[in-house]
């Protein structure tokens, strides 16, 4: 039986007033769905930086970095062929598939196991890449900026160059790109 016209429910959920919240409840409410889901989600709370793994730990390295420099020719080659730039090379004689990389536009960081550390102060990378040769000098370039290390598990060369390419392909936003080169290499 429903209550006369002016008379409140018996039932508290069809008065008016039940369903109004103060201020400070809404802002409580509010306060611990959004700390609900930085804990769930964390990745928010650093959206603009990323951990990458690798063959010395992990770096947290800013989200698709704009000014990188390698010493890692592996690496040099992935991001080539993702489409990834690059602002600084080693002084090498580069394999014919990578020629362009002697181009004077290609800040030139040292050699493979001698770093340019001015070089590297000059540019400011966002990232640097190192590995096999170069690897030993992880240390001292990571005071400079975020330094990540991809020399290749020499007992698992295959999957750890996938893993190197994939690792890349997620800080770049090139993941499709990554996968499609990882199915070809399988199909092979």
């Amino acid at each position: 039986m429903r209550p006369a016209t002016g008379e409140p429910s018996r039932l508290p959920y069809f008065n008016p007033g039940y369903w109004t919240l103060s201020m400070r409840s809404l802002t409580l409410i509010v306060a611990r769905i959004a700390i609900g889901c930085l804990t769930i989600f964390p990745i928010i709370v650093h959206a603009d930086e990323i951990v990458i793994r690798h063959a010395q730990g992990e770096t947290r390295v800013a989200d698709n970095p704009k000014t990188v420099a390698t010493l890692a020719i592996a690496s040099l080659d992935t991001l080539a062929v993702i489409g990834v730039d690059v602002a600084g090379v080693p002084r090498v004689h580069f394999p014919q598939y990578l020629a362009k990389f002697d181009d004077a536009h290609y800040r030139k960081m040292g050699s493979l196991f001698e770093p340019d550390y001015e070089a590297f102060n000059a540019l400011a990378p966002d990232l640097i890449i190192v590995g096999g040769r170069s690897a030993c000098k992880f240390t001292e370039l990571s005071k400079l900026a975020p330094t990540i290390d991809l020399s290749p598990d020499m007992k698992r060369r295959v999957e750890s160059a996938i893993a190197n390419a994939e690792n890349l392909g997620r800080l770049f936003h090139k993941e499709f790109e990554v996968t499609e080169r990882v199915r070809k290499l399988r199909q092979s």
